[in-house]
């Protein structure tokens, strides 16, 4: 009989007071969001308690936060979609409601905004001639697209080494 009853009890989800909230943490999918610029991608947030279980009734709001390195991205509070600008990475808060309570902490989320694929290189410098037994360091860049600098390692091969 009693070890009915610390089962039940157990199981019972604790009573919340006014100004409590239920909500332990943010659960993010996917867990390390990267978005191609000029992309879209749509966040999915759930508000969980400290067992790991969904909280019923609890709604996720995302808010843009701060941009680092030159990224033009935004989200939108509604539905978590980001929308990738370019490179750089995008901040956002995510904040469970749920109706009668305290909202949760706001949980920093960071978005990786990355170039889209390699479509030029640029060597530098731009030499027409050189004379027999000069030497040149060429540098090479490689850019998207749409203009953005990728960090793509660079390998050199001769057909005349």
């Amino acid at each position: 009989m009693l070890a009915a009853l610390l089962v039940l009890a157990a199981q019972q989800v604790p009573a919340q007071t006014p100004g409590q909230t239920a909500v332990a943490r943010i659960v993010v999918r996917p867990e390390n969001p990267t978005v191609v610029a000029g992309d879209s991608l749509v966040i999915r947030a759930e508000a969980v308690d400290s067992a790991g279980r969904a909280v019923p009734g609890a709604q996720v709001r995302c808010f843009g936060g701060s941009f680092e390195g030159g990224a033009r991205a935004g989200s939108e509070a509604s539905s978590c979609v980001v929308h990738g600008g370019s490179r750089g990475i995008l901040r956002l808060s995510l904040v469970a409601i749920v109706q009668g309570q305290r909202p949760s902490r706001p949980q920093v989320l960071n978005v990786q905004i990355v170039p889209p694929p390699a479509a030029r290189i640029a060597v530098e410098p731009a030499v027409n001639r050189m004379l027999a037994g000069q030497r040149l360091k060429l540098e090479a860049r490689v850019f998207a697209a749409n203009g953005d600098q990728r960090e793509d390692e660079v390998r050199w091969t001769s057909s005349a080494p």
